[in-house]
């Protein structure tokens, strides 16, 4: 499946403002018409464990983030197995909802 690519910094701009709803609102309906194309879901910018649980409860059939930057600065104050483990419980609340 190829994959259409997300870029997420207005999303994580509206995050925890009023701005958040209409935000995901806006990512769902992409998502959603992307895969009616018969393309997957890939998304990356900005996102964190903050937003990135809010994200993928709201946006169907991603398959993968790119979280780079925010991961590498959990890893340096979590430690990277801690960091790995932070971020699989946001995925697994976020699947779970």
């Amino acid at each position: 499946m190829r994959p259409a690519m997300f870029y997420t910094e207005p999303y994580a701009q509206a995050f925890g403002t009023a701005k958040q709803a209409a935000a995901l609102a806006a990512f769902t309906a992409a998502a959603q018409a992307a895969q009616r194309r018969g393309l997957g879901v890939n998304a990356g910018h900005d996102l964190s464990r903050d937003n990135l649980g809010a994200f993928l409860a709201a946006v169907p059939g991603v398959l993968e983030v790119s979280i780079g930057h925010a991961f590498v600065a959990d890893a340096l104050e979590l430690g990277m197995a801690e960091a790995v483990r932070a971020y699989r419980r946001v995925i697994e609340a976020a699947s779970a909802s």
